[in-house]
């Protein structure tokens, strides 16, 4: 391709892309990312594939995003479609729009978010998938280690590392706001297994006699938020935890302002926004050495990373925060520096040196 067909490619990029993925007013990081590039791209064309409001909507939403893609290629000229996949439901989704746009000549990246697509895939199997990727002109991956995964698991030869996305904070956690009273604890995510909130409501009770007064964790999120209170009912563990439900805008913003470190012991992470958030507002983090989450922290400089299901570890790394609380604002200074690689317009242009090449 000679110049002016590159400059001709890198001036209309973004108009020539449908952006593929769930329903905007879903809830969960995938979401979140979308969202943002909403908010930068100088264009965006997007279409769901499912629904919030059951099995049926979600089957038309997918069905007329099937209808519209077509008249798309054919009148509006898009060419590329960047489509944005999970595991489970979500992968079964994304490969049939994956097939049907290569059928009607469009170049396919497909974008891997979920941190149980090892499971998914062992589960499925991994020949079951590869159709699917073997579709896509390029994988997106999240960090380093899920590329090598993508290319040793499902042979794909082309993987770029495209960094989730966050927006600087406006306000910074500077100084730490535990100064004179207890530390507060934030997890920010689903409820269910896979996260280890469990284990952390478990632990918070195992350790009440000598938290108590010097330790708070607030937990927000949707997913199983029945059996979460529930447990902190049972645990009697209610004067050390509060659950807010789902938060986001302004309340979420409330709660990182009032933090003085992220939790998330989770079991499987793709590359979780939550930590990125944290860090855009200088908290550190206590997290799990899981998914993407090594290469995003290092531990001892940005906050603190434990084996999966590791409780005593969790509960010396709170202790360690108790005991030695300038470490929450010389390890959150270190986050934010660290966080620049993921603000917009860094992720920006990467974005568009990716649409450029498959576009090519």
């Amino acid at each position: 391709m000679n110049h002016k067909d590159a400059s001709r490619v890198s001036s209309n990029v973004f108009d020539s892309v449908i952006v593929v993925g769930p329903n905007l007013n879903d809830r969960g990081g995938i979401t979140s990312v979308i969202n943002s590039y909403r908010a930068v791209f100088p264009a965006f064309h997007y279409l769901p594939t499912n629904s919030g409001h059951g099995f049926v909507c979600g089957a038309f939403v997918l069905g007329t995003t099937l209808v519209r893609l077509p008249f798309a290629r054919l009148f509006k000229r898009r060419r590329l479609l960047h489509v944005h996949v999970a595991s489970g439901k979500s992968f079964f989704r994304k490969s049939l729009i994956v097939a049907w746009g290569r059928i009607l000549g469009y170049k396919i990246i497909l974008h891997c978010h979920s941190g149980l697509i090892k499971d998914y895939a062992a589960a499925r199997g991994a020949d079951s998938l590869r159709p699917t990727f073997d579709k896509a002109s390029t994988v997106v991956a999240l960090t380093e280690s899920w590329r090598e995964y993508y290319r040793s698991t499902f042979g794909c030869r082309s993987v770029d590392v495209i960094n989730n996305i966050v927006a600087p904070a406006e306000v910074k956690n500077f100084p730490p706001r535990r100064s004179e009273g207890p530390l507060h604890l934030l997890f920010l995510g689903k409820i269910c297994e896979a996260k280890g909130i469990f284990d952390l409501l478990e632990l918070m009770e195992a350790n009440a006699s000598r938290w108590r007064d010097r330790v708070r964790l607030v937990v927000g999120g949707n997913g199983e938020t029945e059996r979460l209170q529930e447990e902190i009912r049972r645990l009697g563990i209610s004067d050390l935890v509060d659950f807010v439900g789902w938060v986001d805008g302004t309340r979420k913003e409330e709660l990182l302002s009032a933090a003085d470190l992220m939790i998330l012991p989770s079991y499987a992470e793709g590359l979780p926004i939550t930590i990125l958030e944290a860090m855009a507002h200088g908290i550190p983090a206590i997290a799990s050495d899981v998914g993407g989450i090594p290469e995003m922290m290092a531990d001892g400089i940005t906050g603190t990373i434990h084996a999966p299901g590791d409780r005593k570890a969790i509960a010396d790394a709170i202790d360690f925060y108790l005991c030695n609380p300038g470490e929450i604002t010389r390890r959150g200074k270190a986050a934010l520096d660290s966080v620049v690689p993921y603000y917009p317009d860094r992720v920006l242009k990467s974005i568009e040196e990716l649409y450029n090449k498959a576009l090519s």
